[in-house]
């Protein structure tokens, strides 16, 4: 087991990846492209009935893509190997995609338990204040209907523990990021299992992961700025301005966002996963 990482090093394996094999994939990369833009412009018009369907259509085709892209960094490491053959133009679904699924499900399990109890203990911090700064105590919090106010120094306090508890957060994503390439370096589910491969190297994990995502999180700003420049001129409230800023944010996505992602935690983890995994 390999034990340094570097950010710039896992940067640049992850935009030489991404030449080496975005277009290899550009069938399932348009139709997540394009399922995502649809599930942005159903929430920007909050039209919640048809975004559930978009979201829903759109994790299982990012799924197929993350799915090829994985096969092909795979491959790499693994020629002749035919079970790493990314499928006719990139569209494939085999027990590899169910097991990514499978992962998405279960990490979205734990941070669903994690942040339940995050807003139950800031909750509680914030009537338990509440009720302190109020001379009837919970009397006074129930009249107002359990919305009392609380003085600045109250909310400096409910502030930052809200701040901690999202950094919280962030560190346990940090933490389970190469649970996908586990999953496809050997071949069945892995999630906490993953905890000890980025001990000491979460921060390292997130400079690389930042650095890679720039160029996404550069075009996403860039196209909401433009959208906000339309709309004070007049024209960013129409359907036609939200559909291009919807557009340019799923491909945005798609073609940049998902197979950088897809390079760097395979790069992560062939440096600090063992070196006999293989894909079955």
């Amino acid at each position: 087991m390999a034990g340094s990482i570097s950010i710039t090093e896992g940067a640049g394996a992850a935009f030489g990846f991404w030449r080496r094999s975005c277009f290899r994939v550009a069938a399932p990369l348009v139709l997540t492209g394009l399922l995502s833009a649809g599930a942005m412009f159903a929430l920007l018009a909050r039209d919640f009935s048809r975004a559930g369907p978009f979201l829903l259509a759109e994790l299982a085709a990012a799924l197929m893509a993350q799915g090829a892209l994985f096969r092909i960094a795979r491959a790499q490491r693994q020629p002749g190997d035919p079970s790493l053959s990314p499928g006719f133009g990139g569209f494939q679904w085999g027990w590899l995609e169910w097991r990514l699924l499978a992962v998405v499900l279960l990490r979205g399990l734990v941070f669903g338990l994690l942040g339940a109890l995050f807003l139950i203990v800031l909750a509680a911090l914030y009537t338990g204040l509440a009720a302190a700064e109020a001379r009837s105590g919970f009397a006074v919090a129930a009249q107002a209907h359990w919305r009392p106010s609380l003085d600045p120094m109250g909310w400096t306090v409910v502030s930052l523990a809200g701040l901690a508890g999202t950094a919280g957060l962030c560190w346990v994503w940090l933490r389970l990021y190469l649970a996908l390439p586990a999953t496809v370096a050997l071949g069945r589910v892995q999630v906490l299992s993953t905890w000890g491969l980025t001990q000491g190297r979460a921060w390292r994990i997130l400079g690389a992961v930042v650095l890679v995502l720039l160029p996404g999180i550069g075009v996403a700003v860039t196209a909401r700025v433009g959208r906000e420049a339309l709309a004070l001129g007049g024209w960013g409230s129409g359907r036609l301005p939200m559909g291009i800023y919807s557009l340019i944010i799923g491909l945005d996505h798609a073609f940049l966002m998902l197979p950088l992602s897809v390079g760097l935690m395979t790069h992560l983890y062939d440096r600090l996963g063992p070196e006999d995994a293989g894909v079955s």
